[in-house]
């Protein structure tokens, strides 16, 4: 996710037609509706979207730009402050165990880089998912799965409905 707040989103309803899972691969049949939205000026939108399968119609709502930025501003500072934190631990450790010869501070120093220094630099690198959205709840219909040769194959007791039909929102850059 960016630092900044996007301008302009790609909503898309997803209906999920079924699903295949082999040995190694799982394979799904997706029928996708979307659209190009810009944020609103002030306040917020909302935008309906219907699914191209189904039918049923998804609605989104998004927010301006100066709330979708205060929105973020307390995660962003919050990961900010966490990742300094996941990355100053295990310097920190090397330091001190380094320095005092103890090898209790040695033999934690490397597994404590090893868990922290990712989930610090992910921080860094994405703060927070928060785009000032509110997509449309999901609708999941009944299924079965069947055993064909090596794969299970998925699919809706009804024909024609699928298993899934959920909204979700992509950055346009």
């Amino acid at each position: 996710m960016l630092w900044s707040a996007p301008k302009q989103l790609k909503l898309l309803m997803s209906h999920q037609l079924n699903s295949r899972q082999g040995p190694s691969t799982i394979r799904t049949q997706l029928r996708q509706t979307s659209v190009v939205v810009a944020r609103p000026a002030r306040g917020e939108a909302r935008f309906a979207l219907a699914c191209g399968h189904c039918g049923r119609e998804g609605v989104f709502v998004v927010q301006d730009l100066d709330t979708t930025n205060q929105l973020r501003r307390v995660p962003i500072i919050r990961s900010v402050l966490l990742a300094l934190v996941f990355l100053a631990l295990p310097v920190s450790f090397a330091i001190i165990g380094f320095g005092g010869g103890d090898i209790l501070f040695q033999v934690l120093t490397i597994p404590a880089g090893l868990i922290f220094g990712p989930f610090g630099l992910a921080l860094l690198i994405a703060p927070t998912g928060k785009i000032g959205v509110e997509v449309p709840e999901p609708m999941f219909y009944e299924s079965n799965t069947s055993r064909q040769g090596f794969t299970y194959v998925t699919r809706n007791k009804h024909a024609g409905q699928g298993l899934s039909c959920v909204g979700r929102v992509e950055v346009v850059k």
